[in-house]
């Protein structure tokens, strides 16, 4: 089980985007033209919020786990710019390096 995340294409070094509480991915929906001419967005869901599950085991909410999950997605991206992947063919939420 993973966090929902999705790369929106532009130029530049990878930004990752959080939403705060009660929200989603939607909340940069007006800000990635202008932050596409200068990076690479990365928008991520948390947990029960968007398109993430919402995992019963309350150590998923805890904040080591979220650190884990978003280096997981840098990880993801990393793996994906050496390959030479346009990351926007990437699907969205899925592992690059596992297959998940």
């Amino acid at each position: 089980m993973h966090l929902h995340w999705q790369t929106h294409g532009g130029n530049g070094p990878y930004l990752l985007l959080v939403h705060g509480m009660l929200c989603s991915r939607a909340q940069w929906l007006w800000n990635l033209p202008a932050l596409k001419r200068v990076c690479r967005p990365v928008t991520v869901e948390l947990w029960g919020h968007g398109r993430s599950p919402s995992p019963e085991t309350v150590g998923h909410y805890a904040p080591k786990h979220y650190i884990t999950e978003f280096e997981a997605i840098g990880d993801d991206v990393a793996v994906a710019a050496r390959v030479d992947i346009d990351e926007r063919d990437m699907p969205a939420g899925k592992r690059a390096r596992t297959g998940q």
